[in-house]
């Protein structure tokens, strides 16, 4: 999540170098793989909602946020081109990002990839009001669904706070295409979690 002083694009943006490093090195201490949440990519043209991948300090590679919202794309976000899949640890792995999982495109597009794992960093918006039954069909009918269409399971991981001052929600969850193994509950949105689950990939 970014610090609630980031109001903008460009002042995220303006962080980029050193929040890239913070994920590399993150990495390299721990000695595992970091699929890093999104930063804000900036480029000539724009910026990018962009998601780095680590293996021990090195980079893998780079997903660039195919379906940015309308609000996003309005305050200069630009739209990545392609679904990519890393290879990681023997395991073909891809990432969502966000409103990607709003489109039944993104799950085909990975499944047509041949997916076996696929994580999906999330600023989950806020709904005040909203109940926990209207939680969770929303998380069975975009992520569970979405795990059945790729026929691997989901990582969903979200951050905590606001983004660009909108307050987001911990609706972190690990999913199969059986069920959900293990979910961020209500009362605990606004949590640092550790989620962990066995999968049989």
């Amino acid at each position: 999540p970014l610090p609630a002083a980031i109001k903008n694009l460009q002042q995220a943006g303006d962080r980029f170098t050193e929040r890239k490093q913070y994920l590399s090195d993150v990495a390299r201490t721990l000695q595992t793989i970091v699929v890093g949440g999104t930063l804000t990519e900036p480029t000539a043209h724009g910026y990018y909602n962009t998601c780095y991948v680590f293996d021990r300090g090195q980079e893998v590679g780079s997903y660039r946020k195919v379906n940015p919202t309308s609000r996003e794309q309005s305050a200069g976000t630009l739209r990545g081109s392609e679904f990519k899949i890393f290879e990681l640890a023997g395991l073909r792995v891809g990432v969502l990002i966000c409103a990607d999982v709003l489109f039944l495109e993104s799950f085909e597009q990975l499944a047509a990839l041949h997916c076996q794992l696929t994580f999906v960093p999330t600023a989950s918006p806020y709904r005040a009001g909203e109940s926990t039954a209207e939680k969770y069909e929303r998380d069975r009918s975009i992520f569970l669904e979405g795990a059945r269409k790729m026929g691997c399971p989901i990582v969903k991981t979200c951050g905590v706070g606001t983004t660009f001052g909108h307050p987001i929600q911990g609706r972190s969850l690990i999913t199969t295409t059986d069920d959900i193994l293990i979910r961020a509950e209500p009362h605990q949105e606004q949590s640092s979690l550790l989620l962990k689950a066995d999968l049989n990939l």
